[in-house]
């Protein structure tokens, strides 16, 4: 680390520090959003990457786990954390290779 052995006061720490932080901070916000997700979702998407998930398979885990009430795009949306235009693909998809039924406008069930 840059401050060993420096002696500094705790402000100065900060003075120091928090622009690092803030900096890694404003990078993983540019990150989510080259990427389109929403902020929320990147831990999500991460953690589905290392058991070598596709999105697609996310989304369809997601509609099997409701029973024959479906679900509904917002909440797809909120538990991956994908952009609109992304899951909108994936349904599209799945609902092609015939995955996944849309029960009502906007309300999917797993076939």
């Amino acid at each position: 680390m840059f401050l060993k052995g420096m002696s500094l006061s705790l402000q100065e720490m900060k003075r120091l520090i928090l622009p690092e932080i803030c900096s890694c901070l404003f990078r993983k916000e540019s990150y989510t959003k080259a990427m389109g997700m929403r902020s929320g979702g990147l831990s999500a998407r991460l953690q589905h990457k290392k058991l070598g998930m596709t999105a697609s398979n996310i989304v369809l885990e997601i509609i099997k786990e409701t029973d024959d009430e479906g679900v509904n795009f917002a909440e797809i949306q909120d538990k991956t954390g994908f952009a609109e235009k992304k899951i909108r693909n994936i349904i599209f998809r799945l609902n092609k290779r015939g995955s996944i039924k849309r029960k009502n406008r906007g309300i999917y069930v797993a076939t």
